[in-house]
Protein backbone atom coordinates (compact mmCIF):
# COMPACT_ATOMS: atom_id res chain seq x y z
CA UNK A 1 0.00 0.00 0.00
CA UNK A 2 1.33 3.37 -0.92
CA UNK A 3 1.46 6.45 1.09
CA UNK A 4 -1.74 7.84 -0.35
CA UNK A 5 -3.73 4.64 -0.21
CA UNK A 6 -2.66 4.57 3.63
CA UNK A 7 -3.43 8.18 3.73
CA UNK A 8 -6.93 7.78 2.74
CA UNK A 9 -7.89 4.87 4.44
CA UNK A 10 -6.39 6.90 7.93
CA UNK A 11 -9.24 9.79 6.45
CA UNK A 12 -11.94 7.20 6.10
CA UNK A 13 -11.45 5.58 9.66
CA UNK A 14 -11.66 9.48 11.06
CA UNK A 15 -14.24 10.25 9.13
CA UNK A 16 -16.18 7.29 10.22
CA UNK A 17 -14.92 7.67 14.13
CA UNK A 18 -16.22 11.63 13.75
CA UNK A 19 -19.39 10.56 12.23
CA UNK A 20 -20.31 8.03 15.59
CA UNK A 21 -18.88 10.66 18.12
CA UNK A 22 -20.98 13.17 16.30
CA UNK A 23 -23.95 11.14 16.35
CA UNK A 24 -23.51 10.26 20.01
CA UNK A 25 -22.80 14.31 20.90
CA UNK A 26 -26.09 14.77 19.15
CA UNK A 27 -28.34 12.44 21.40
CA UNK A 28 -26.79 13.52 24.72
CA UNK A 29 -27.42 17.01 23.58
CA UNK A 30 -30.91 16.09 22.98
CA UNK A 31 -31.14 14.67 26.35
CA UNK A 32 -30.01 18.35 27.85
CA UNK A 33 -26.74 16.55 28.91
CA UNK A 34 -24.51 19.75 27.20
CA UNK A 35 -20.89 18.80 29.55
CA UNK A 36 -20.84 15.50 28.32
CA UNK A 37 -22.40 16.15 24.89
CA UNK A 38 -19.77 18.61 24.59
CA UNK A 39 -17.09 16.45 25.56
CA UNK A 40 -18.22 14.14 22.95
CA UNK A 41 -18.25 16.73 20.58
CA UNK A 42 -14.75 17.78 21.00
CA UNK A 43 -13.29 14.06 20.40
CA UNK A 44 -15.55 14.20 17.28
CA UNK A 45 -13.97 17.00 15.94
CA UNK A 46 -10.58 15.89 16.90
CA UNK A 47 -11.38 12.96 14.01
CA UNK A 48 -13.58 15.12 11.74
CA UNK A 49 -10.00 17.67 11.16
CA UNK A 50 -8.06 14.47 10.26
CA UNK A 51 -10.54 13.68 7.64
CA UNK A 52 -10.54 16.79 5.97
CA UNK A 53 -14.03 16.72 5.01
CA UNK A 54 -14.93 20.53 5.49
CA UNK A 55 -18.68 19.86 5.45
CA UNK A 56 -18.49 17.35 8.82
CA UNK A 57 -16.11 19.94 10.47
CA UNK A 58 -18.58 22.92 9.77
CA UNK A 59 -21.20 20.36 11.71
CA UNK A 60 -19.48 19.91 14.19
CA UNK A 61 -18.47 23.71 14.77
CA UNK A 62 -21.62 24.42 14.79
CA UNK A 63 -22.94 21.91 17.52
CA UNK A 64 -19.97 23.44 19.67
CA UNK A 65 -20.97 26.76 19.08
CA UNK A 66 -24.42 25.73 20.52
CA UNK A 67 -23.52 23.60 23.13
CA UNK A 68 -20.65 26.59 24.26
CA UNK A 69 -23.66 28.81 24.57
CA UNK A 70 -25.57 26.66 26.93
CA UNK A 71 -22.45 26.14 28.64
CA UNK A 72 -22.28 29.76 29.31
CA UNK A 73 -19.07 29.81 27.60
CA UNK A 74 -20.09 32.99 25.07
CA UNK A 75 -16.74 33.92 23.26
CA UNK A 76 -16.10 30.32 22.72
CA UNK A 77 -19.47 29.57 21.73
CA UNK A 78 -18.62 32.74 18.67
CA UNK A 79 -15.29 31.55 17.74
CA UNK A 80 -16.70 28.17 17.07
CA UNK A 81 -19.76 29.32 15.10
CA UNK A 82 -18.04 31.82 13.30
CA UNK A 83 -15.74 28.65 11.97
CA UNK A 84 -18.92 26.81 10.65
CA UNK A 85 -20.30 29.91 8.86
CA UNK A 86 -17.14 30.44 7.19
CA UNK A 87 -16.91 26.89 5.73
CA UNK A 88 -20.86 27.37 4.71
CA UNK A 89 -20.45 30.87 3.07
CA UNK A 90 -17.43 29.81 1.20
CA UNK A 91 -19.44 26.96 -0.38
CA UNK A 92 -22.16 28.91 -1.32
CA UNK A 93 -24.41 27.01 1.25
CA UNK A 94 -26.82 29.65 2.13
CA UNK A 95 -29.79 27.97 4.08
CA UNK A 96 -26.68 26.85 6.73
CA UNK A 97 -24.91 29.77 6.51
CA UNK A 98 -28.55 32.00 7.70
CA UNK A 99 -28.73 28.98 10.14
CA UNK A 100 -25.48 30.41 11.07
CA UNK A 101 -26.20 33.76 11.87
CA UNK A 102 -29.03 33.18 13.98
CA UNK A 103 -27.12 31.46 16.50
CA UNK A 104 -23.99 33.54 16.07
CA UNK A 105 -26.66 36.18 17.00
CA UNK A 106 -28.01 34.44 19.86
CA UNK A 107 -24.06 34.20 21.39
CA UNK A 108 -23.52 37.39 20.91
CA UNK A 109 -26.85 38.17 23.28
CA UNK A 110 -25.51 35.92 25.82
CA UNK A 111 -22.61 38.00 26.01
CA UNK A 112 -24.84 41.35 26.27
CA UNK A 113 -23.90 42.63 22.90
CA UNK A 114 -27.44 43.34 21.67
CA UNK A 115 -26.29 45.45 18.81
CA UNK A 116 -24.50 43.20 17.06
CA UNK A 117 -27.06 39.97 17.89
CA UNK A 118 -29.79 42.27 16.16
CA UNK A 119 -27.11 42.95 13.17
CA UNK A 120 -26.59 38.99 12.81
CA UNK A 121 -30.61 38.22 12.92
CA UNK A 122 -31.02 40.30 10.10
CA UNK A 123 -28.47 39.07 8.01
CA UNK A 124 -30.26 35.77 8.90
CA UNK A 125 -33.54 37.51 8.04
CA UNK A 126 -32.51 38.65 4.30
CA UNK A 127 -31.19 35.26 3.42
CA UNK A 128 -33.98 33.49 4.67
CA UNK A 129 -35.97 35.69 3.00
CA UNK A 130 -34.30 35.24 -0.66
CA UNK A 131 -34.55 30.97 -0.14
CA UNK A 132 -38.11 31.39 0.87
CA UNK A 133 -37.24 29.45 4.08
CA UNK A 134 -40.08 30.47 6.27
CA UNK A 135 -38.87 28.54 9.55
CA UNK A 136 -35.66 30.67 9.78
CA UNK A 137 -37.28 33.61 8.70
CA UNK A 138 -39.04 33.42 11.91
CA UNK A 139 -36.32 32.44 14.02
CA UNK A 140 -34.83 35.59 12.89
CA UNK A 141 -38.08 37.47 13.29
CA UNK A 142 -38.29 35.72 17.12
CA UNK A 143 -34.67 36.53 17.88
CA UNK A 144 -34.65 39.95 17.20
CA UNK A 145 -37.73 40.39 19.05
CA UNK A 146 -35.71 38.72 22.32
CA UNK A 147 -32.90 40.73 21.86
CA UNK A 148 -35.03 44.26 21.80
CA UNK A 149 -36.73 42.77 24.73
CA UNK A 150 -33.27 42.39 26.44
CA UNK A 151 -32.74 45.86 25.75
CA UNK A 152 -35.96 46.33 27.41
CA UNK A 153 -37.51 47.79 24.31
CA UNK A 154 -40.99 45.73 25.20
CA UNK A 155 -43.14 47.72 22.47
CA UNK A 156 -40.47 46.66 19.41
CA UNK A 157 -40.34 42.94 20.96
CA UNK A 158 -44.21 42.62 20.71
CA UNK A 159 -44.09 43.67 17.01
CA UNK A 160 -41.27 41.08 15.97
CA UNK A 161 -42.64 38.12 18.16
CA UNK A 162 -45.84 38.83 16.75
CA UNK A 163 -44.52 38.61 13.23
CA UNK A 164 -42.60 35.45 14.34
CA UNK A 165 -46.04 33.49 15.31
CA UNK A 166 -47.70 33.91 12.69
CA UNK A 167 -45.16 32.37 10.53
CA UNK A 168 -44.67 29.59 12.89
CA UNK A 169 -48.27 28.55 12.82
CA UNK A 170 -48.28 29.05 8.82
CA UNK A 171 -45.98 26.35 8.88
CA UNK A 172 -47.47 24.45 12.17
CA UNK A 173 -44.12 24.66 13.61
CA UNK A 174 -45.30 22.92 17.11
CA UNK A 175 -41.43 24.08 18.92
CA UNK A 176 -41.52 27.57 17.56
CA UNK A 177 -44.93 28.40 18.31
CA UNK A 178 -43.99 27.64 22.02
CA UNK A 179 -40.85 29.24 21.89
CA UNK A 180 -42.09 32.41 20.29
CA UNK A 181 -45.44 32.01 22.79
CA UNK A 182 -42.72 32.34 25.49
CA UNK A 183 -41.00 35.28 24.42
CA UNK A 184 -44.64 37.28 23.88
CA UNK A 185 -45.49 35.92 27.70
CA UNK A 186 -42.47 37.44 28.90
CA UNK A 187 -42.75 40.92 27.33
CA UNK A 188 -46.19 41.61 28.05
CA UNK A 189 -45.27 41.01 31.58
CA UNK A 190 -42.64 43.14 31.61
CA UNK A 191 -44.92 45.87 30.07
CA UNK A 192 -47.16 45.33 33.38
CA UNK A 193 -49.77 42.87 31.16
CA UNK A 194 -49.84 40.29 33.57
CA UNK A 195 -52.79 38.51 32.70
CA UNK A 196 -52.24 37.74 28.86
CA UNK A 197 -48.51 37.28 29.83
CA UNK A 198 -49.26 34.26 32.43
CA UNK A 199 -51.76 33.07 29.55
CA UNK A 200 -49.13 33.12 27.03
CA UNK A 201 -46.33 31.09 29.53
CA UNK A 202 -49.20 28.69 30.55
CA UNK A 203 -50.05 27.89 26.77
CA UNK A 204 -45.96 27.69 25.91
CA UNK A 205 -45.86 25.29 28.93
CA UNK A 206 -48.11 22.81 27.72
CA UNK A 207 -46.50 22.60 24.20
CA UNK A 208 -42.98 21.41 26.02
CA UNK A 209 -44.57 19.15 28.36
CA UNK A 210 -46.01 17.27 25.27
CA UNK A 211 -42.75 17.51 23.62
CA UNK A 212 -40.88 16.88 26.59
CA UNK A 213 -38.34 19.45 26.03
CA UNK A 214 -36.18 20.13 29.49
CA UNK A 215 -34.26 22.83 28.80
CA UNK A 216 -37.12 25.24 27.34
CA UNK A 217 -39.66 23.67 30.45
CA UNK A 218 -37.01 24.86 32.71
CA UNK A 219 -36.85 28.44 30.85
CA UNK A 220 -40.57 29.22 31.42
CA UNK A 221 -41.43 27.68 34.94
CA UNK A 222 -38.29 29.99 35.58
CA UNK A 223 -40.52 32.22 33.86
CA UNK A 224 -43.01 31.63 34.99
CA UNK A 225 -42.21 32.26 38.75
CA UNK A 226 -41.10 35.42 38.40
CA UNK A 227 -44.55 36.21 36.79
CA UNK A 228 -46.24 35.26 40.30
CA UNK A 229 -43.34 37.47 41.90
CA UNK A 230 -44.88 40.24 40.68
CA UNK A 231 -48.40 39.06 41.27
CA UNK A 232 -46.94 38.64 44.80
CA UNK A 233 -48.31 35.00 45.09
CA UNK A 234 -44.85 34.17 46.74
CA UNK A 235 -46.35 30.70 47.30
CA UNK A 236 -46.72 29.53 43.64
CA UNK A 237 -43.42 31.48 42.82
CA UNK A 238 -41.50 29.61 45.09
CA UNK A 239 -42.70 26.59 43.66
CA UNK A 240 -42.30 26.71 40.10
CA UNK A 241 -38.37 28.15 40.84
CA UNK A 242 -38.22 25.12 42.37
CA UNK A 243 -39.89 22.97 39.92
CA UNK A 244 -36.94 24.93 37.01
CA UNK A 245 -34.13 24.82 39.83
CA UNK A 246 -34.23 20.74 39.73
CA UNK A 247 -34.07 20.66 35.84
CA UNK A 248 -31.54 23.42 35.79
CA UNK A 249 -29.35 21.27 38.15
CA UNK A 250 -30.02 18.07 36.62
CA UNK A 251 -28.43 19.52 33.02
CA UNK A 252 -26.03 21.71 34.60
CA UNK A 253 -27.65 24.72 32.97
CA UNK A 254 -25.58 27.59 34.04
CA UNK A 255 -27.86 30.78 32.84
CA UNK A 256 -30.93 28.88 34.61
CA UNK A 257 -29.21 28.17 37.96
CA UNK A 258 -28.23 32.20 38.21
CA UNK A 259 -32.06 32.66 37.56
CA UNK A 260 -33.20 30.67 39.65
CA UNK A 261 -30.96 31.11 42.45
CA UNK A 262 -31.72 34.69 42.03
CA UNK A 263 -35.42 34.52 41.62
CA UNK A 264 -35.31 32.45 45.58
CA UNK A 265 -33.42 34.97 46.60
CA UNK A 266 -35.45 37.70 45.94
CA UNK A 267 -38.61 35.56 46.76
CA UNK A 268 -37.09 35.01 50.45
CA UNK A 269 -36.40 38.47 50.75
CA UNK A 270 -40.13 40.26 50.02
CA UNK A 271 -41.20 42.10 53.24
CA UNK A 272 -45.10 40.80 52.26
CA UNK A 273 -43.64 36.88 51.57
CA UNK A 274 -45.58 34.90 54.73
CA UNK A 275 -42.33 32.55 55.01
CA UNK A 276 -39.73 35.41 55.07
CA UNK A 277 -36.64 34.42 55.41
CA UNK A 278 -33.41 36.54 55.11
CA UNK A 279 -30.61 34.21 55.58
CA UNK A 280 -32.40 31.96 53.00
CA UNK A 281 -32.83 34.95 50.41
CA UNK A 282 -28.73 35.98 51.30
CA UNK A 283 -27.57 32.35 50.29
CA UNK A 284 -29.22 31.89 47.22
CA UNK A 285 -28.19 35.51 45.90
CA UNK A 286 -25.02 34.23 46.67
CA UNK A 287 -25.16 31.40 44.58
CA UNK A 288 -26.14 33.04 41.72
CA UNK A 289 -23.65 35.62 42.36
CA UNK A 290 -20.64 32.74 42.50
CA UNK A 291 -21.66 31.40 39.49
CA UNK A 292 -22.21 34.77 37.95
CA UNK A 293 -18.71 35.81 38.56
CA UNK A 294 -17.57 32.38 37.77
CA UNK A 295 -18.52 32.68 34.24
CA UNK A 296 -17.96 36.41 33.87
CA UNK A 297 -21.63 37.30 32.85
CA UNK A 298 -21.60 40.54 33.49
CA UNK A 299 -25.09 41.89 32.96
CA UNK A 300 -26.49 38.94 35.32
CA UNK A 301 -23.56 39.99 38.04
CA UNK A 302 -25.40 43.68 37.53
CA UNK A 303 -29.00 42.73 38.63
CA UNK A 304 -27.25 40.20 41.35
CA UNK A 305 -25.67 42.76 42.90
CA UNK A 306 -28.53 44.96 43.12
CA UNK A 307 -30.81 42.92 45.04
CA UNK A 308 -27.97 42.09 47.15
CA UNK A 309 -27.33 45.94 47.67
CA UNK A 310 -31.19 46.18 48.75
CA UNK A 311 -30.85 43.31 50.86
CA UNK A 312 -27.62 44.67 53.18
CA UNK A 313 -29.65 48.22 53.05
CA UNK A 314 -32.80 46.45 54.38
CA UNK A 315 -30.93 44.59 57.12
CA UNK A 316 -28.89 47.57 57.97
CA UNK A 317 -25.85 46.77 57.01
CA UNK A 318 -25.09 49.77 54.96
CA UNK A 319 -21.32 48.88 54.61
CA UNK A 320 -22.03 45.57 53.26
CA UNK A 321 -25.12 47.03 50.73
CA UNK A 322 -22.20 49.82 49.38
CA UNK A 323 -20.21 47.09 48.58
CA UNK A 324 -22.76 45.50 45.84
CA UNK A 325 -23.95 48.94 44.66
Amino acid sequence: MDESQQLLGEQVVAESTARTLLNTALDLQSKATFEESYSTAQQALESALLSDNQLLIAEIYALLGMLSNELALFRQSIEFIRKSGSIYEKKGMMKETAELCNRLGVSYASNSDYTKAIDYHLKSLVISEEQENDHETALSYMHIGKAYSQMLEYASALEYQKTALALAEQIDDRHLIGRILCNLGVSHSNLGNNEQGLDYILQSIEIFKELDDKRLLALLLANLAHMYMQLKDYNKALEYSEQSLNLSEEMHHVSLLIQNFNNLGIIYSEPDCSFRDIEKAKEYLHKALDIATEHDMKEKLMFIHKDLSSLWEYAGEYKKSLEHF
